[in-house]
């Protein structure tokens, strides 16, 4: 696993939370997605 990538996804993921919120089911399969390729 790459902490770099790791932390950007975790960045991009939270600006996503905020800029879109209401839209939990999609956050939710973007994590489980980055988590299978991490």
């Amino acid at each position: 696993m790459k902490p770099f990538a790791a932390i950007a996804r975790l960045r991009l993921a939270l600006l996503l939370w905020y800029a879109l919120p209401g839209h939990y089911p999609t956050i939710r399969r973007a994590w489980a997605s980055a988590r299978r390729e991490g």
